[in-house]
C-alpha cells in the first residue's frame, strides 16, 4: 500500500482576488447568530462549533444551529472522529463527549489467510490518519456547478515521529502474524462535508449571517445535494507546522461580478496533512 499517492498542485484561481490572505484567530467570541446558519430557524438554538469539538475546536457561534441540522452535522464529524480519527484522538488526548477513550481499537487483519477484526490495544495500534486527496480545485472555479466529490487518493499520515506508515504496518504485522492489515478507512463524502460545513462556519463568523447571499456548501451539507465537487478541492500534502489547525479565509470577485467567499484549510496542521479549498459562500 503506497504511503502517498500521487502529489497533487494547488493552481491559482482565474478570479480576482479582493481580499487579502489572512489568518482567522478562530479562539476569538463571536455575537450569538440568533438563527440557524443552515436552515435559517430560529427556536431551541445551540452553539456550533467551527471545527468538530471532537477534533479539539474551540471556537464555537452562539445560537447557531437548530436540533434537527445538529443532529446531521454531528452525524457526519463522529463518522470520521470515532472511525479513522479515534485512535489518534485517542493517543493525543483530544476532547471526547464520552469521557474515557477504549483502551484497545479495532483493525483489520488477515491471519493464516482469514480476513478478522482484532482489537488492538493503544500502545500498539499503528497511529496512522488517512485522509483524502480531491480534485486539485474546486469546479466552481473551473466554471462547473453541479460536480459531485471524488477521491482517489488518500494520503497515509504517520502519527509516531520519525516513523512511516509502512513501518507503522510492518510492525504490527509482525507482532500479530498478520499476512495484511487494513488502514482504518475514511469515508470521503463524510470527510468533505465535516470541511465544508467548518468552511462555512468559518465564512459566518467572519462576515455575518446577514452578509452571506448564497450559501453554496449547505445544500450538500444537509445532505440534500450530492455537488461538493463543485465547493471542494485539495492541495499535495503540506509540511507540518506549529498549530492545530490552521484557516485562511479570502474573498473573490467572479468575472460575473459575484463576491465569494474561498477558506483555506489545513486540519491537523503539524502533521505533513494535504490542505483543502473551499468555495463556502457568496457575499451581498
Amino acid at each position: 500500500m503506497p504511503e502517498v499517492g500521487p502529489l497533487i498542485s494547488y493552481d491559482k484561481t482565474p478570479m480576482n482576488e479582493t481580499s487579502p490572505e489572512r489568518t482567522v484567530p478562530i479562539h476569538r467570541r463571536f455575537p450569538p447568530v440568533g438563527q440557524c446558519i443552515y436552515c435559517g430557524d430560529r427556536d431551541q438554538l445551540s452553539g456550533e462549533h467551527i471545527i468538530a469539538y471532537s477534533l479539539n475546536g474551540t471556537a464555537t457561534l452562539p445560537r447557531a444551529s437548530c436540533p434537527k441540522c445538529a443532529t446531521i452535522t454531528s452525524r457526519f464529524e463522529l463518522t470520521f472522529a470515532r472511525g479513522p480519527a479515534h485512535a489518534m484522538r485517542a493517543a493525543f488526548g483530544f476532547k471526547s463527549r464520552k469521557g474515557e477513550y477504549p483502551a484497545s481499537f479495532p483493525l483489520l487483519m488477515v491471519i493464516r489467510g482469514v480476513r478478522q477484526e482484532i482489537h488492538v490495544p493503544l500502545a500498539e495500534f499503528p497511529l496512522i490518519l488517512q485522509l483524502p486527496l480531491f480534485e486539485p480545485l474546486p469546479a466552481f472555479l473551473r466554471g462547473q456547478r453541479g460536480v459531485p466529490i471524488t477521491s482517489k487518493e488518500t494520503v497515509l499520515v504517520s502519527l509516531r515521529e520519525n516513523t512511516s506508515p509502512t513501518v507503522l504496518l510492518q510492525e504490527i504485522g509482525r507482532r500479530y502474524r498478520a499476512e495484511g492489515i487494513e488502514v482504518p478507512r475514511v469515508d470521503h463524502k463524510s470527510f468533505a462535508r465535516l470541511i465544508a460545513k467548518s468552511a462555512y462556519a468559518l465564512a459566518v463568523a467572519e462576515f455575518g449571517i446577514t452578509n452571506i447571499r448564497e450559501k453554496f456548501v449547505v445544500p450538500a451539507i444537509l445532505g440534500e445535494a450530492d455537488d461538493l465537487g463543485t465547493w471542494v478541492g485539495s492541495s499535495r500534502p503540506l509540511a507540518g507546522e506549529q498549530a492545530e489547525h490552521i484557516t485562511q479565509i479570502k474573498t473573490f470577485t467572479t468575472p460575473a461580478g459575484e463576491s465569494v467567499i474561498v477558506v483555506l484549510m489545513k486540519l491537523f496542521a503539524a502533521l505533513p496533512a494535504p490542505g483543502y479549498v473551499i468555495v463556502a459562500a457568496s457575499k451581498v
